[in-house]
């Protein structure tokens, strides 16, 4: 996906925050083909959840060997919040669904775009938009397979964090109005979810559900099926046209 993928080598490795680096690692880990390494998977991941944890401690609480300038805050801030956002996005595409508190990390994703990104539309506003992108992928995934409500809006509040394009000209814009509007429709309502069944997380017989399904969720249903299958058609011609 184009919001997961616009992030330089050189970018990615410059002084990265311990949330970017530990997810980094917990990811190469996770994918390793050494059992030596795919072992240390585990430790990683308590290292991420561990940074994670230390965003919501007030800065003053926390230990600093350095005594910094107000200048050196306010250049580094917003860096830092850009790679723990990331960072974030890491954790929640390995985390999504079986892991609840990825819910909370992209709230906390969320907040750090809106507290620290650029108010003026320039190049570095071009790059927050592309984050607030990947974290809606992860929002929307794990939104899906639990069937929650998104944390994301649908439109950012934020005139820097709305894309360049028409909203109807945007295909990704297009996907996410799309989910939004399925999602809302079903969160909710306790039906069985994706999760559910991936996980073995419910009774042995299904039949055991008992949930109003009524004409007009078959509607929304062929509806929204209709609309994925019209969007891939014509995502598929934009994106080999791109190319």
């Amino acid at each position: 996906m184009e919001g997961l993928h616009f992030q330089s080598k050189r970018e990615a490795a410059r002084n990265p925050t311990p949330l970017l680096l530990a997810a980094i690692l917990y990811v190469s880990a996770l994918h390793h083909t050494s059992e030596e390494l795919a072992a240390l998977t585990p430790e990683y991941f308590r290292a991420t959840c561990s940074v994670i944890a230390e965003l919501s401690i007030p800065p003053g609480l926390k230990r600093s060997d350095t005594v910094a300038t107000d200048d050196t805050i306010s250049s580094t801030a917003e860096q830092n919040a850009y790679q723990n956002v990331l960072g974030l996005i890491l954790a929640g595409l390995t985390s999504e669904a079986f892991i609840d508190l990825t819910g909370i990390w992209i709230s906390i994703g969320y907040r750090l775009i809106l507290d620290h990104c650029p108010v003026y539309i320039d190049e570095r506003a071009s790059k927050w938009r592309q984050l607030l992108s990947g974290l809606q992928i992860v929002d929307l995934e794990h939104a899906s397979l639990h069937l929650y409500c998104t944390v994301v809006p649908l439109k950012a509040p934020l005139l820097s964090l709305r894309r360049l394009q028409s909203f109807a000209e945007d295909p990704f814009n297009r996907l996410t109005e799309m989910m939004h509007t399925g999602l809302s429709h079903f969160t909710g309502r306790g039906l069985p979810t994706i999760w559910s069944f991936v996980s073995f997380d419910q009774p042995k017989s299904c039949s055991t559900y008992f949930f109003p399904f009524r004409d007009r969720d078959a509607q929304v249903i062929r509806e929204w099926v209709k609309n994925l299958d019209d969007w891939l058609v014509s995502s598929h011609s934009e994106f080999r046209t791109a190319m």
